[in-house]
């Protein structure tokens, strides 16, 4: 029979390496400003490119592929720099 005290440090030992607390919560929080600033940068590129593409072959809709390329440049920067961003945190 397996006794409480050893139950219970079964049950506690996974969750104290995985746990959050609150040194942990401060390392993880990013700054929302550099992503973001980060996404209008990504933005920035990626139009500046479409715009040298559309100049050697133009399409026949400029405006749809301006926004498609901005909305995915934007959102790539943005996840990219909060994932890095956490990631480096830990």
């Amino acid at each position: 029979m397996i006794s409480t005290c050893s139950l219970e440090t079964l049950w506690l030992l996974p969750r104290m390496k995985t746990g959050i607390n609150k040194e942990t919560f401060k390392m993880n929080q990013i700054s929302w400003g550099s992503a973001v600033v980060s996404g209008v940068i990504g933005v920035i590129i990626g139009l500046v490119i479409t715009c040298v593409v559309n100049q050697i072959s133009p399409t026949t809709n400029l405006q749809w592929s301006l926004t498609a390329v901005g909305f995915s440049s934007f959102f790539a920067a943005f996840g990219g720099y909060a994932a890095g961003a956490r990631r480096k945190s830990q």
